[in-house]
């Protein structure tokens, strides 16, 4: 069973008080060292402040708020909306590999009408997209 003191929100902050990280753990000393040995940020630390809670959830919670609101300059997780890749091209001709299955997919319009091959191969699926585009022009 976790208690109090394993349930650590941390703060991270610089010579001029700037939030550089917040994190949270249930061993802060082991998850503190760990950043001084990875963060190219380290050398700018000052303080750590730690705040205790009493569970784990109630600790997720408060660590989500504090990015959310206090916006520490090296936190990734959380700090914003997730960025979208954009869109990639599935139109007329596109030819892209599904992340889903690994299968290669190609897309042409025939006759009006939108028409889908796929293959494991890229120049499988090349070669079944230009054999779709010319029986289109037959």
């Amino acid at each position: 069973m976790r208690t109090l003191w394993n349930n650590v929100l941390y703060r991270i902050l610089d010579a001029d008080g700037v939030l550089l990280y917040v994190g949270a753990s249930t061993n802060p000393g082991d998850r503190i060292d760990r950043h001084s040995k990875t963060q190219p940020w380290w050398p700018d630390v000052s303080t750590i402040t730690l705040e205790h809670f009493a569970s784990w959830e109630s600790l997720a919670e408060a660590e989500l708020a504090a990015i959310r609101t206090e916006n520490p300059k090296y936190n990734l997780l959380h700090s914003k909306p997730p960025v979208r890749k954009p869109r990639r091209n599935t139109g007329e001709g596109s030819l892209f590999q599904r992340s889903s299955d690994g299968l290669w997919v190609g897309r042409v319009t025939v006759n009006g009408r939108r028409k889908q091959v796929s293959s494991s191969s890229r120049e499988e699926t090349r070669r079944k997209l230009a054999d779709l585009r010319r029986s289109a022009e037959l």
